[in-house]
């Protein structure tokens, strides 16, 4: 790819390297994750379904770091304590970029000091900042390391009116993790609303959000339709987040249930359920745990999508049970092709895609159609 194609002054003078593979031709390297699917599989991928390029990244996490003075939202380097300003960021959507510079201002005049990684002082360790571009509401999270400036940012509130929602996130240890475990949510809204070509699906603070709006639509509505043969039976969504998988399902009348150990996620989902006035149950608990239900409910279709580690436990209940279909969604090829190795033992992979989640990196969305082998039945 040449230079005039790349359009981004951070990639160009190599400040960032987050979009590792911005200088490589995109036929090459959708090639690469294509050849890499088939492997798994042994089947040829479906061709891979491409979304915008650039200003895709509806949610996005910016490190502050600098002074309070002059706060610097972006990267970090690998001394920790010199930051890389990304507020004009070409993979980030404009509509949130164009945030950033009150937000600066906003930091100075309350006084959020950002946090210094080596000395461990400071209170503002990085903002969090999602939307939807089908309703255009935002949702903005401070990740402070303690309570001592929550007064300031509530304070601070009403000059936050471009936003719908808006909390604080404690995270008061020093970790690779950016966002602790306790929220607060400031605004009477709890949530935002985003609309898909099936149901409206709400994000909260604490639940999680694709980052390319664009492409998880078409993964769902793809999902929905390689699922046509099985519509008339149960349906198990296992870790099913904010519902996006079951609440489409559930939109075309397919009997559901959705799985998720986040209760963030699943008391969203079900208020999405309702808004959606669709019959879906959410279950707050962990994707292995669910061995009873599956008895007592009988599903023959299961749809997971795992986070990065794979299905770990969740596989000894899917080889328990067999279902007749399954519907794997992955973030990692790595996982994924740990976990084939086992389901292939039983499964036969029918159909593949690849969904660019992620463009200019290695990192790949594959969604796989598995049906259970003839002569392959519960045990």
């Amino acid at each position: 790819m040449s230079v005039a194609l790349i359009s981004c002054r951070h990639y160009l003078d190599g400040s960032c390297r987050s979009c590792e593979l911005m200088g490589t031709p995109q036929s090459q390297r959708l090639a690469v994750a294509e050849k890499r699917l088939s492997e798994i599989l042994q089947i040829t991928p479906l061709p891979t379904f491409e979304g915008p390029k650039w200003n895709f990244r509806d949610k996005i996490k910016l490190i502050v770091s600098g002074s309070v003075e002059r706060p610097t939202l972006g990267l970090l380097l690998p001394d920790l304590g010199t930051g890389i300003e990304l507020l004009d960021c070409p993979v980030q959507a404009k509509e949130l970029n164009d945030e950033l510079p009150a937000l600066i201002k906003f930091i100075t005049k309350w006084n959020l000091t950002p946090y210094h990684v080596p000395s461990r002082k400071g209170e503002l360790k990085g903002l969090i900042l999602s939307w939807s571009p089908t309703t255009g509401e935002k949702m903005l999270r401070f990740v402070l390391r303690s309570k001592e400036a929550l007064d300031r940012v509530r304070l601070g509130l009403p000059e936050l009116t471009n936003f719908t929602v808006v909390s604080v996130n404690i995270q008061p240890v020093a970790h690779a993790i950016l966002e602790g475990p306790d929220e607060i949510i400031l605004t009477a809204k709890k949530h935002i609303t985003h609309h898909t070509s099936g149901p409206a699906l709400f994000f909260s603070p604490q639940s999680f959000m694709q980052t390319n709006s664009v492409v998880a639509s078409a993964l769902y509505s793809t999902a929905v339709q390689w699922l046509k043969p099985w519509w008339d039976k149960k349906a198990l969504d296992l870790y099913c987040g904010v519902g996006g998988f079951a609440l489409h399902l559930a939109s075309i009348g397919v009997q559901v249930k959705g799985v998720e150990r986040n209760p963030f996620a699943t008391s969203i989902a079900s208020l999405a359920a309702l808004h959606n006035n669709l019959s879906v149950e959410f279950l707050a608990r962990d994707a292995a745990g669910v061995d009873g239900l599956w008895q007592s409910w009988g599903p023959e279709v299961v749809v997971v999508n795992p986070p990065r580690r794979g299905l770990g436990e969740a596989l000894d209940l899917i080889e328990r049970h067999l279902p007749e279909v399954l519907l794997y969604s992955s973030c990692s090829p790595e996982s994924f092709e740990s976990d084939m190795r086992r389901l292939a033992t039983h499964y036969d992979a029918t159909r593949s895609q690849i969904f660019d989640m992620f463009p200019f990196t290695n990192h790949f969305e594959t969604l796989a159609l598995l049906v259970r082998r003839s002569g392959h039945h519960r045990g």
